[in-house]
């Protein structure tokens, strides 16, 4: 296929990058926010209000689950806009959302740099128009800014494995591989920038370089030099300010990057990411028409299969099954995808006269995204539902009325009562929470079918009621 005019190809980006904003910023302070998005929310209020930007803070306690990137984010996101004392939904998600536009955009330039522009925009156009981007672009979930961080480490290489060996502009686009890693690190961990370097490592190996042209195109040395500088110096603060305890034990030290030989047996993480490309599912068998066995693709196919797969394979040893894990693979996926349709319609260009338009049918559901995402229809009406139910426990905070969860998990509702919720895991720890400020008033979170438990002499009086579920029946209460 002829290449696409300089003139064509800056004017296309321009409109990718206009699409993909529409998509990401359209209705992102609609929906009401859900559990994980709270923890980044209150950690970097927490971090305000304690003016400390090295531990987070969720519900009163230091939240180690997570590296500070997304917290800073969110609140310089929050400052610029004049609410850093209130942090919003949406001051969260616009880090997410601006990190998806520099995705397709990404995954335009890698295209056009592996296969030819066409290509480029079409794999930028599935990303925009599929339920991952448009889901993760909405949430303030870090996965988004990871997936954008490992992209931009996976473009650089791309640009460096190309250009002349030891050339100036070779050196600067291997180092912002390591910049994008330490970064990626510092947003959700070491472990997806480590399977990419694998990959990378590996593509040099079947690409005929030996250990000094590979060490001369990823610059190990100095480009572990520079991870470290960006990424060390919070965990070293962190660790110094927590003290002999430090972050041991917790998500932070590495507690779930256990390997289980069991869990690699389970095939989950071949088949359930690929719900991030909906609706281009049914375009999978395309990859098919593409020449696994030639090697006319300067080792591109290989490089783009084995970052997913090894991404597959590894995350298969975890000790937990996520499909969003898979979220930094999204850039390859959707580039193969992209190459697999382009190839299949060059072969049946004779037979269906409309796939020269191909690139224009993507428009249509990325103008639904657009339409339907300023709406509340991609949003469960339990979310709606939940975020009654917490501004009805606000109001009770409001009256004097502190909240107790009662075997119901509490984030929610951290973030808008402001306050710190007390969440007991049974009868007794409830009571004996009751005992130590005798006749106060409280509200309390509890399973409804838990309310015929409560002691009579506490006087439960039912304020409102959600349905999360038929068999997950949550209930507001105040008592006395």
């Amino acid at each position: 296929m002829r290449d696409l005019s300089p003139t064509f190809w800056r004017w296309s980006l321009v409109l990718v990058v206009v699409l993909a904003a529409a998509v990401a910023l359209g209705g992102i302070a609609l929906p009401p926010i859900e559990a994980h998005e709270v923890f980044v929310l209150t950690a970097a209020q927490g971090m305000h209000e304690h003016n400390d930007w090295v531990v987070p803070w969720f519900n009163g306690e230091y939240h180690l689950t997570k590296p500070p990137l997304s917290y800073w984010l969110t609140a310089f996101s929050a400052w610029a806009s004049g609410g850093i004392d209130h942090i919003q939904p949406w001051h969260g998600r616009l880090p997410s959302a601006l990190a998806g536009v520099g995705l397709a955009l990404l995954t335009a330039l890698s295209g056009r740099k592996l296969f030819d522009a066409a290509s480029g925009l079409l794999a930028a156009l599935v990303l925009a128009s599929s339920v991952g981007f448009f889901y993760y672009t909405h949430s303030a979930r870090p996965e988004m800014l990871y997936a954008f961080l490992c992209a931009a480490a996976f473009t650089a290489y791309v640009y460096a494995r190309q250009m002349s060996p030891g050339h100036p502009a070779q050196k600067i686009s291997s180092h912002l591989i390591w910049l994008a890693f330490g970064l990626a690190t510092l947003t959700k961990g070491p472990h997806l920038p480590a399977i990419f370097l694998v990959a990378f490592a590996i593509d040099c190996r079947l690409r005929g370089l030996n250990l000094r042209q590979s060490f001369t195109l990823l610059q190990p040395v100095s480009g572990l030099i520079l991870l470290l500088a960006i990424a060390l110096p919070w965990w070293w603060l962190l660790q110094h300010r927590l003290g002999s305890s430090g972050i041991s034990g917790t998500q932070l030290s590495g507690s779930l990057l256990t390997l289980h030989i069991l869990q690699a047996l389970s095939p989950y993480y071949l088949y359930r990411p690929l719900q991030l490309l909906l609706p281009w599912l049914l375009f999978l068998p395309a990859l098919a028409c593409l020449p696994w066995r030639e090697k006319t693709q300067s080792g591109t196919l290989p490089l783009l299969s084995l970052t997913v797969v090894l991404c597959a394979l590894v995350l298969s040893f975890g000790p937990q099954k996520r499909w969003y894990y898979m979220m930094p693979a999204l850039m390859p996926m959707c580039l193969l995808l992209a190459a697999g349709m382009m190839e299949f319609f060059r072969r049946h260009s004779d037979k269906w006269r409309w796939s020269g338009y191909l690139h224009w049918l993507l428009l249509l559901p990325i103008a639904g995204f657009i339409v339907v995402g300023n709406t509340a229809l991609p949003w469960s009406e339990n979310r709606f539902s939940q975020h009654r139910l917490a501004l009805a426990a606000r109001d009770q905070v409001a009256a004097g009325r502190p909240l107790i969860a009662w075997e119901v998990t509490p984030e929610i509702y951290v973030y808008y009562t402001h306050s710190t919720v007390a969440h007991v895991g049974s009868l007794a720890e409830l009571l004996a929470l009751l005992d130590k400020t005798p006749g106060k008033p409280y509200s309390l979170l509890l399973q409804t079918d838990d309310i015929k438990k409560l002691p009579p002499a506490l006087k439960p009086r039912l304020l409102q009621q959600l349905r999360g579920g038929e068999d997950n029946p949550v209930s507001l209460l105040q008592i006395n």
